[in-house]
């Protein structure tokens, strides 16, 4: 059960993460991929 619920709330994050990408509202987490993306 453990599992499936990190998995379900990384998807959920992830989700969030982009759009607020596509918003461009200010995020929580970085990553490298996105900073090169927003360069």
């Amino acid at each position: 059960m453990t599992d499936v619920k990190n998995d379900t709330a990384s998807e959920l994050e992830n989700l969030k993460y982009e759009i607020a990408q596509e918003m461009g509202l200010p995020q929580k987490k970085q990553r490298s991929k996105v900073k090169t993306k927003k360069t």
